[in-house]
């Protein structure tokens, strides 16, 4: 899941795959060879995955050292060894760690260091009034012996995943670095869809907390541990996070919405009110080391909603993005993006199904995502649209193919849209044998 048993050390990883790797699957020996090997192994059938009765989707642009890879986990509630990290990330590109999860190596020191691991601060997701989600010892919902219901996409062009996580919030809270086991917030609902735009080498994070009370959220970020703390910092005023590294890639947040947001940094922070800001890495239990760990933290009632742009930025290079702007009303949130190919990204999304404009493209719809390149075409995604009565195409449009899937990959091409697949919950998943290996199906 979202652990890293070598500590992000990529030679003792090697070391660890040389000793197994004559007992490995055909599968993992594929997956571990590109991955850890010398590459010249047939590479697995397929790049992105979900497993839907776990809630983990791992998405992938290739298997490649310098490869995009993201991996969102949603899973079930439930007992034993686990964090409290529903709907948490973690990201890798262009040969670096960017964005990781805490680790859990902490079993030999109790107290405030096990709360940061062990919540949900520590795994890049939200927390509700400094409060963590309670996933531990609850049961599964719902079984097991269903998915998720939980959409999941893949294409040469995007990838789609989306978690929630509707339980309740209470335990560790990292504010005052206390466990109160008497509170329970029961009040909100944290959804948050990701997408991958593959050729552009983009993620866009949608969260939208849907509750019927005011509550502060507090949406986390850590970074790889390699990070100094000088090279990781936030911009109130543009709300960028920017994190920077002369040897490695770079990582740049871009966020979007209407709630004024605040940016807190922490590093290595361990005082009576504040443990904060750390990296189990080691195999030795107790070791720590210091990372960066930005929140971004905003107040409000009822449901809120905060979209952020992720661009990885390769070593030496500067960032493909050279205008973005923001495009929010009260209903709506998103942006506008410019390449420095001259392809645009547009990006339009709110709590409930409204009329998201991109251009000429107006869908009634939860998402909208529209690129389009320097010659005029264009690909995006639509989420939650109100159907074809809801739609109104480019002047002259055709109508759409499959207009009554709610959800769908479309392409532009002059003045037409049409649907290239739908996008759906998994209804089950099994391996698929092929020429070119095993594949995963989602489709009865």
């Amino acid at each position: 899941g979202c652990d890293n048993p070598w500590g992000y050390n990529r030679s003792r990883a090697i070391v660890t795959y040389n000793e197994r790797r004559a007992k490995l699957s055909p599968l993992q020996a594929a997956v571990d060879n590109q991955l850890l090997g010398d590459g010249t192994g047939r590479p697995p059938a397929f790049t992105s995955i979900c497993f839907p009765y776990g809630g983990y989707c791992a998405m992938r642009t290739g298997w490649a050292a310098d490869s995009l890879y993201g991996f969102m986990k949603s899973s079930r509630p439930g007992a034993g060894h686990m964090r409290e990290g529903g709907n948490g990330l973690q990201l890798w590109a262009y040969g670096d760690y960017l964005l990781v999860n805490a680790n859990d190596k902490a079993y030999s020191q109790r107290g405030t260091y096990n709360g940061y691991f062990h919540s949900t601060v520590s795994q890049n997701s939200v927390s509700v009034d400094g409060y963590s989600q309670r996933l531990r010892g609850k049961p599964a919902t719902p079984e097991v012996t269903q998915p998720i219901p939980a959409r999941w996409h893949t294409s040469a062009r995007f990838d789609v995943a989306e978690g929630f996580f509707a339980g309740t919030y209470g335990g560790f809270n990292y504010l005052t670095n206390k466990t109160e086991k008497d509170v329970s917030i029961e009040d909100v609902r944290h959804e948050r869809q990701l997408l991958l735009l593959r050729r552009e080498g983009l993620w866009i994070v949608t969260d939208r907390v849907l509750s019927t009370g005011r509550h502060t959220y507090s949406q986390s970020w850590n970074f790889r541990p390699d990070f100094a703390e000088s090279e990781v910092t936030a911009d109130e005023a543009r709300r960028t996070i920017h994190a920077h590294h002369d040897q490695g890639a770079d990582l740049v947040l871009r966020q979007f919405g209407p709630p004024p947001v605040t940016y807190r940094k922490y590093y290595g922070v361990h005082t009576e009110t504040d443990t904060v800001g750390w990296a189990a890495i080691e195999k030795e239990v107790g070791v720590f080391v210091a990372k960066a760990d930005v929140h971004a933290s905003w107040t409000g009632s009822g449901d809120q909603l905060l979209v952020t742009l992720i661009e990885p930025v390769p070593p030496g290079r500067t960032s493909r993005i050279t205008s973005c702007t923001p495009a929010d009303s009260e209903a709506v949130t998103g942006f506008d993006a410019s390449l420095d190919d001259g392809c645009t990204v547009s990006y339009r999304t709110s709590p409930t199904p409204a009329a998201l404009v991109a251009g000429e493209l107006r869908i009634v719809a939860r998402a909208l995502l529209v690129v389009r390149s320097p010659e005029g075409g264009g690909r995006g995604i639509a989420l939650d649209a109100a159907g074809d009565e809801g739609m109104n195409r480019p002047r002259g449009a055709s109508p759409p193919e499959q207009a009554n899937v709610q959800s769908f990959e479309f392409e532009l091409t002059g003045k037409a849209l049409s649907v290239v697949a739908p996008i759906r919950i998994p209804t089950t998943f099994r391996w698929k044998d092929g020429p070119d290996g095993l594949r995963p199906v989602y489709a009865r």
